[in-house]
């Protein structure tokens, strides 16, 4: 399977080249699964939407600063339109708009919906947030990432993620997204890829604990007629999910 790296020409700042591509600075890579380049596609918005590509892993290794105590290392910042491996990315995008201040409910609601848009705006997306922070909250396996201050909440603990950064798209949901995108780019796929791809026990993304969570999806983009089947357990794309505005 090819992948499609965004990086720096030679001479330019890898910072600069994939949080402000531009024609002089930035240049796409096409690799294969050993990491192996085996084409450059010179990067323009046009090449950028079209082959969706992403940001060098070098991008996201921490810096390194000498002061007198000692090194200090300062963590890669994730730019606003991205989320990381390693953690369900709503789970990902709550904790980040925690980590500036107090939040209510509805704060975290109106961000997912409004501000994000990754969830429609719905009753059904209320308690999908509730779910969520109550997880963050005193979950079994997220619980202390959030911290209650009345009817507020504010970050607690570290989350832990990956390095891997995977761009966000304002008005689609990341795991619909993901999917079909991949069912596009490879003009089938697989139930077991899928799962490679999303599961905690995968290589890929990482995002899902339960492969319950990866069934439902795979589910509703069927009915939805985002991919048709293909036999048993192979799928194929047809069409995006309808943008949520």
């Amino acid at each position: 399977m090819r992948r499609f790296i965004l990086t720096n020409k030679p001479g330019y700042d890898i910072k600069q080249a994939v949080e402000n591509p531009s024609y002089e600075q930035s240049i796409i890579h096409v690799v294969d699964n050993d990491g192996t380049i085996l084409n450059e596609i010179q990067w323009t918005p046009t090449t950028d939407y079209m082959y969706d590509p992403q940001p060098d892993p070098r991008y996201q290794k921490p810096y390194k600063i000498k002061m007198q105590t000692g090194e200090m290392i300062i963590p890669p910042m994730i730019p606003e339109n991205s989320v990381t491996s390693g953690e369900n990315p709503f789970i990902q995008l709550l904790y980040r708009f925690a980590k500036k201040q107090n939040r209510t409910i509805e704060d975290f609601v109106r961000h997912l919906t409004q501000e994000k848009k990754v969830l429609p705006n719905s009753p059904v997306s209320v308690n999908i947030v509730k779910n969520f922070i109550s997880e963050m909250y005193d979950g079994d396996e997220l619980g202390g990432l959030l911290i209650r201050r009345g009817d507020a909440y504010l970050a607690g603990v570290d989350i832990k993620t990956g390095r891997r950064l995977i761009k966000i798209h304002n008005g689609y949901n990341p795991f619909e997204y993901v999917i079909v995108n991949t069912a596009e780019h490879k003009g089938t796929i697989s139930r077991d890829e899928i799962y490679s791809l999303l599961s905690f026990s995968g290589k890929g993304y990482q995002w899902s604990r339960h492969d319950s969570t990866t069934d439902y999806y795979i589910k509703k983009l069927l009915k939805e007629g985002c991919i048709a089947k293909l036999g048993k357990d192979w799928f194929r794309y047809k069409k995006y999910p309808e943008r949520m505005v």
